[in-house]
Order: C-alpha cells, then sequence, then structure tokens
C-alpha cells in the first residue's frame, strides 16, 4: 500500500497512542469506550508537524498539526471516536484510517479561543 502523503522523514514520531491515554484526557462515555475497542485496533502517533521538524513557520492560529495513523477492526469508523480523539489532544489533527488495503483521511481543525488563550 502507498501512501497518499508523504510527510517530510525529520517529521516522523511513530509512537504507539495507548487509548488509556485519550480515555483520560477526554473522559468519554462507557459506550464510545465499547465503540474503541470494537472499532480501532491501534493507533500510532506518526508525524509531528511543526517549525522544528519541517521547517516552516507556525502561525498564530496553527503551532504545529499531529497526524495520528489509525489501524481499523471494521470498515467504517464512527464519528464519536474521531470526536473524542479530536478532544483529547489540543493541536489540529490529521487522521489516516487503515482498513486492510483501504486508506481514508479525514482532518480536525481546532482554533484557539479568544476569550482564553490557554485553550
Amino acid at each position: 500500500m502507498s501512501p497518499l502523503y508523504n510527510f517530510p522523514k525529520a517529521a516522523a514520531f511513530g509512537r504507539m497512542l495507548a487509548k488509556n491515554k485519550i480515555y483520560n484526557h477526554a473522559t468519554p462515555s462507557s459506550k464510545v469506550k465499547e465503540l474503541f475497542v470494537k472499532e480501532v485496533e491501534k493507533i500510532i502517533w506518526s508525524h509531528k508537524l511543526s517549525p522544528a521538524t519541517i521547517n516552516l513557520p507556525a502561525s498564530d492560529g496553527v503551532q504545529e498539526i499531529q497526524v495520528f495513523s489509525i489501524s481499523l477492526r471494521t470498515e467504517e469508523l464512527s464519528q464519536a471516536i474521531l470526536h473524542t480523539i479530536d478532544k483529547a489532544i489540543p493541536s489540529p489533527i490529521f487522521f489516516e484510517l487503515n482498513y486492510g488495503s483501504k486508506t481514508k483521511y479525514a482532518a480536525s481543525y481546532k482554533r484557539p479561543s479568544e476569550a482564553d488563550k490557554s485553550q
């Protein structure tokens, strides 16, 4: 399988992201946890696109972008799972969803809170 996007080697992160870490930061319902177990095989934090890794300056709205590669147990992934991961990670996320030989992409945009700069 050839990826549709080739991220710079310097941006490679390649760490497994435990579902428990997501649960701790997003506090999903038991139903969503069941969906994680049923639909998600594993989550790899594959790349971190930041000024240090891709040699492009950050902007006020986007400091860095995370790339997660998710291996699926089922062909379809519940939106609740993507929403939960999105809630747990503070920066924008680019999702690579893999099932067998099929790959689908999804993205999450976040804007900084104008009321609270820490959010």
